[in-house]
């Protein structure tokens, strides 16, 4: 049974495109596979990006992120921003919303909540781990900084590709992760448990 959310009581963020194209990550970066995957992000995948769309912005959203992380400041082109009370305004201007996991484990939460927010999101495959995806319709899979790159850049030139992704994925969290959904398989089973113990009485 996997985690839940309640569409009803969250809206998809309006996207404003009034500033350069941006990318955003958002978790807390006291988490070591969360810092991985943004230092491996800025590194080798945002240069690939800049080759195409050199204005280009990441945001990184995030508690306590340390000092390395910090440092990738000093380009004029990433923005981390530490913890937020409301991050609505950088959910609002992202053209791409990333998950560059290379470690950890679990059920990615912060996948469900991209589409919850309608936002389009690239993953790599481990930072998928746990959730069921539909590639190509509501998420965008590359293992490799190539293909992280290309899968980024199509969401931040494409807007046909971007307002599709959007769509589709918050559609999909609606059918798949809605606490309705997810209350129905709870309900069956217990049906299932409870069905012989109910004939026998």
């Amino acid at each position: 049974v996997p985690i839940c959310v309640d569409p009803e009581q969250v809206s998809p963020v309006s996207h404003r495109d009034d500033g350069p194209p941006t990318v955003l990550h958002l978790g807390t970066m006291f988490w070591p596979p969360n810092v991985h995957g943004v230092l491996w992000f800025a590194r080798e995948v945002l240069p690939l990006i800049h080759e195409e769309v050199p204005e280009a912005r990441f945001v990184v959203v995030g508690k306590n992120p340390p000092p390395e992380v910090q440092a990738l400041a000093a380009d004029p082109r990433v923005v981390v921003t530490g913890y937020v009370q409301d991050p609505s305004p950088y959910l609002q201007a992202a053209d791409a919303f990333v998950v560059p996991l290379h470690a950890g484990g679990g059920m990615r939460v912060k996948i469900v909540d991209g589409w919850l927010w309608g936002l389009p999101i690239v993953s790599t495959p481990m930072g998928a781990e746990g959730i069921q995806v539909v590639e190509g319709e509501n998420i965008l899979l590359a293992a490799g900084a190539e293909g992280f790159a290309r899968a980024t850049v199509a969401r931040l030139v494409d807007s046909d590709l971007n307002s599709r992704l959007r769509a589709n994925g918050r559609a999909w969290v609606e059918s798949r992760y809605a606490w309705q959904a997810v209350y129905r398989q709870v309900d069956r089973v217990y049906d299932q448990l409870l069905g012989p113990k109910a004939d026998q009485g």
